[in-house]
């Protein structure tokens, strides 16, 4: 999950009417900026970018929806309100055109025969023909304090991956929904293991990427809660979306490693593609053909962030410096660790920066009050800041970064 804040944003073609905006085409942009749908040839690895650039920022997921359409979640930028955030469609051909489809506030997409799922903030919308109606909100997100990020439906079941970036409260799950009901049910907690794409399985099971210090993909039977390894480490590398074509074989959207083909029987894995062509991969999506369709993030910007390991405590906050090129948004969790007493996270973001800069991360005045009386009674406070650069026209992350800093007495 991303670090930054958002604001919260729903849904589709023409067909459809209550409550829905009817999509105004825009031209695809010209030039090949980011962000990108890019169509791959499974059997050539071609590749052809056939949408892109404005008013797309930051494109997560992508799906097959009402009338076999393509559509795409695009975030929007860093901060509050991100303009141009919703839920676009787009045709199959180069040059296609992007029509908007929605205003939800999606992290990704699922779909299931007519119906369209826009997985947002702790809730879900769900969007056919007959309009659109939030299919569940708060519940176990809320609780765990995560949101559905990926999903995929099995039977009368969507299955959503959502993980949680707080060392205090985090963690990764697979939740179910009822696509009838809304209700929720937790089908297993992965611990501190970080989660990406899900695919339906046959027989009921499901892929799930996995991440971690050697990614991998497994299949979790959700009735039994039985796991197995499918496939592990080789050119996986950052995992995003994955997808399954209709003779079963499994694809992967991989942040550095572009496409990869990885097969569910032998775990063997292959190149679709590569960074080179599809610059940090994130959802994709198989055709009725067998064709590939990817999301593109695009370059992310090359960030340098650096910070003394031990500071003289000021309610200002504990200091850091970052240095990059260009224009950059830095997202940050901190959390605060004081020996013999309960922790303490937030997460925040300091927006269009450029070149050398010095920032400080200002904590609430009770935590601050707890860490001054903490310093003075001898014990330990240690802040740990997890930091993830972003650019903030496209939304393209660069790699987490952290910083452990020791706070002493003024």
């Amino acid at each position: 999950m991303s670090f930054l804040p958002r604001g919260r944003r729903a849904c589709a073609a023409a067909v459809m009417t209550a409550g829905l905006l009817i999509p105004a085409a825009t031209a695809a942009a010209a030039t090949p900026a980011n962000p990108a749908v890019v169509r791959i040839n499974p059997t050539t690895g071609a590749a052809t970018r056939i949408a892109g650039g404005s008013p797309w920022t930051t494109l997560g997921g992508i799906a097959f929806g009402p009338g076999g359409r393509l559509y795409v979640a695009n975030q929007g930028p860093a901060g509050p309100r991100p303009k141009g955030a919703g839920i676009y469609s787009v045709g199959t051909a180069a040059g296609s055109a992007i029509a908007r489809f929605a205003n939800t506030d999606p992290l990704g997409l699922a779909a299931s025969g007519s119906t369209l799922y826009s997985l947002d903030a702790n809730r879900i919308v769900a969007m056919d023909t007959s309009g659109q109606r939030v299919l569940t909100s708060g519940g176990l997100y809320a609780s765990l304090g995560v949101s559905p990020a990926y999903g995929a439906v099995s039977g009368d079941t969507l299955y959503t991956t959502a993980s949680s970036s707080s060392p205090v409260a985090g963690g990764s799950y697979v939740i179910g929904v009822d696509t009838v009901t809304g209700e929720q049910t937790l089908v297993r907690s992965f611990g501190g293991t970080p989660l990406a794409g899900i695919a339906a399985a046959p027989k009921g099971t499901l892929l799930i990427a996995e991440g971690g210090k050697t990614p991998q993909i497994v299949e979790l039977n959700p009735a039994t809660g039985a796991m197995t390894v499918v496939s592990r480490g080789g050119l996986l590398k950052q995992q995003q979306g994955i997808a399954r074509d209709a003779a079963g074989d499994l694809y992967v959207a991989d942040a550095k490693a572009g496409v990869v083909a990885v097969s569910t029987q032998g775990g063997d894995q292959s190149p679709m593609t590569n960074t080179g062509v599809v610059v940090g991969a994130g959802g994709i999506a198989v055709g009725s053909t067998g064709t590939i369709y990817v999301t593109a993030a695009g370059a992310a910007p090359k960030v340098t962030a650096t910070a003394a390991a031990r500071q003289r405590f000021r309610t200002s906050g504990a200091r850091f410096r970052t240095s990059g090129s260009g224009r950059y948004t830095v997202g940050y969790s901190a959390s605060v660790k004081i020996a013999g007493a309960t922790g303490f996270a937030q997460s925040a973001s300091f927006r269009n920066l450029s070149g050398r800069r010095t920032l400080r991360v200002q904590l609430p005045s009770q935590v601050n009050r707890r860490i001054a009386r903490a310093l003075r009674g001898g014990r330990t406070v240690t802040e740990t800041l997890r930091l993830r650069p972003q650019d903030p026209r496209t939304g393209a992350r660069g790699p987490a970064q952290t910083l452990r800093v020791r706070l002493v007495n003024p």
